[in-house]
């Protein structure tokens, strides 16, 4: 947001608890859509998701189905005539993959349809160790040649690929 005309902004962990958007860092031209820890996950304390959203950029936060223990939130707008969905998901590391996937899925498959799923965030994912929350064969396709990966979302009757690029933390910061 220092250097770039940025419209929509993830943020997780923002460690909010419900009215405390006030405590957020204040961005001039931005308004904040928080959605803080549920307070039955370790008594709300850490986590949270949030968006920054540009003023002038038309972007309604989705209602999703429940699922309390996977924190996300969702928002929906229209580009060029194309609906869009755009979602912001933190995974805290002692998550089980498959219940924040099974979270996910019940999201994006309630709220469509779309023309485009965005999916941001932080996910804890381990690539490379197969014994701590690595992706299953069955469930993600690894491709070397194009720094992808493909996961494989949805039911029989409504199937979804999700394209997911792995980034490295700190890799951008503000001065």
């Amino acid at each position: 947001m220092c250097n770039h005309a940025v419209d929509i902004m993830a943020i997780n962990e923002t460690w909010l608890r419900k009215g405390e958007e006030d405590r957020a860092p204040s961005v001039p031209g931005y308004r904040l859509k928080h959605l803080p820890r549920p307070v039955s996950v370790r008594g709300g304390r850490g986590g949270g998701v949030a968006f920054n959203i540009r003023d002038g950029v038309a972007a309604r936060v989705r209602v999703h189905p429940a699922h309390d223990e996977v924190e996300q939130l969702w928002l929906g707008l229209t580009v060029n005539k194309k609906k869009l969905l755009i979602g912001t998901a933190y995974r805290p590391p002692w998550l089980n993959l498959e219940i924040f996937i099974e979270g996910l899925t019940a999201s994006m498959c309630g709220l469509a349809p779309y023309d485009h799923v965005i999916l941001l965030g932080y996910m804890s994912l381990s690539m490379g160790d197969k014994n701590k929350n690595h992706i299953p064969p069955h469930d993600m396709e690894g491709r070397q040649d194009d720094g992808y990966l493909t996961c494989k979302v949805g039911s029989a009757r409504s199937p979804a690929s999700l394209q997911t690029i792995p980034t490295v933390e700190d890799q951008t910061h503000c001065q």
